[in-house]
């Protein structure tokens, strides 16, 4: 009788370790992704900007609150396990400002937390192709931040989409514009903002992830970015990434505040 109830005992015991590491499992799955643009000295004008001080104070959060910040590869392959240490955060920066480089990275250099910065390609140096009010990132200021030790890398916010017509976004189908006009449009698009990326910055095959403009898309869209090797897809949307959620709807949490009471309720709630 003893003997069974020993058995017993150990069978019970060896299910709680079980449940209790299923438990843990699942309580590590989601990551937040965090989506910042423009860091400026002064009072912010817009909910695209924040002062670079108060960012600071966000990332010394992180720091302190051992939250695990990813880089994109790291990001890509607990996908593929399907499950993210506890804590996890993903930075990205959208739109390709120098603020970035003159901001943003001396901290998360000071925390060695990486980064992926999201570049409209038609707004650099060289490029533009309209009036650009605030400076924004080079192909030399690129190829500079690779070269740091802290892994920064890039992404497509597309060549040219990231704009209004007939107040629409140019990521959806133009009222004048045919299905096949609006199918080549996008194509083109994607693949010339990949394509010079990868030659200006000698990564062939290497920028996999896309965010789109405004956070908008389309079904069509998807499909063309995943044919053209985008891996990684990052839309908007106030949740974390859950691993079973498919790669190309990521949403990220767009930090409107530099109020560093909001950012503690939008990472632990």
């Amino acid at each position: 009788m003893g003997h069974k109830t020993k058995t017993i005992g150990l069978i019970l015991l060896i299910l709680l370790l079980v449940v209790i590491g299923v438990e843990t499992v699942q309580g590590s799955q989601e990551v937040i992704v965090l989506n910042y643009h423009h860091l400026v000295e002064g009072e912010p004008e817009s909910g695209a900007e924040m002062n670079y001080e108060d960012f600071a104070r966000q990332m010394e959060y992180l720091a302190e609150n051992n939250y695990q910040v990813l880089s994109e590869e790291e990001f890509f392959n607990y996908r593929q396990e399907e499950s993210y240490p506890d804590n996890s955060v993903l930075l990205t920066f959208d739109d390709g400002y120098y603020s970035f480089m003159e901001y943003a990275l001396p901290v998360l250099k000071e925390y060695d937390f990486p980064a992926i910065v999201f570049p409209i390609i038609s707004s650099m140096p060289g490029l533009e192709t309209r009036i650009i009010y605030s400076e924004r990132l080079s192909f030399s200021n690129m190829r500079e931040l690779l070269e740091h030790e802290l892994e920064i890398t890039f992404g497509s916010h597309s060549y040219d989409l990231h704009q209004y017509e007939n107040d629409k976004p140019l990521i959806k189908q133009q009222p004048d514009k045919s299905r096949e006009d609006y199918l080549c449009r996008l194509r083109r698009d994607l693949r010339l903002s990949r394509d010079l990326m990868e030659d200006q910055l000698d990564k062939r095959d290497e920028i996999v992830s896309l965010a789109w403009p405004y956070g908008y898309y389309t079904e069509e869209a998807k499909e063309i970015a995943q044919d053209l090797g985008f891996k990684l897809q990052f839309k908007l949307g106030d949740r974390p990434f859950d691993p079973e959620q498919d790669e190309d709807q990521i949403p990220r949490f767009g930090v409107i505040s530099g109020d560093l009471n909001y950012f503690i309720d939008l990472i632990e709630n």
